[in-house]
């Protein structure tokens, strides 16, 4: 069981998430009674309470979104697909395309976080080439 404090923070993120999913506005007058159960509750099993009790409030009235959960309402909320020529290319050359897109996707997934926030440079910096290494 995670600690009453990683609690409170996933469930503060579940507030959250329900005023942006219209369950719950964002107004004080709305969210304030949950906000001091949240601070109050000393115990995983209140605090678990409350998140349960946000998850099944209703979708407000006066939400302008249109968010379905199940997928046949999720289909009919979009428009219809468009219609694709048919593909042009063999099986080879299609098996070469999907691989090198899932290679660099799975690249970019491995690589992109540490780069982008140029937190564990430290910690990746031995594994790049030191040509590699100029343009960081």
């Amino acid at each position: 069981m995670p600690s009453i404090e990683t609690l409170r923070t996933l469930i503060r993120d579940g507030l959250t998430q329900c005023i942006e999913e219209g369950r719950l506005s964002d107004a004080p007058e709305a969210t304030e009674p949950c906000r001091t159960r949240l601070e109050q509750a000393n115990t995983a099993e209140s605090l678990l309470a409350l998140y349960h009790e946000l998850r099944q409030l209703p979708i407000r009235a006066d939400f302008p979104y249109v968010e379905p959960d199940e997928w046949e309402a999720l289909r009919a909320e979009c428009p219809p697909a468009p219609e694709l020529p048919p593909l042009q290319l063999s099986e080879e050359v299609l098996f070469d395309h999907l691989y090198g897109a899932w290679l660099g996707r799975v690249a970019g997934c491995m690589l992109g976080k540490p780069l982008e926030l140029r937190s564990h440079m430290g910690t990746i910096t031995p594994c790049i080439p030191s040509t590699t290494m100029r343009w960081y």
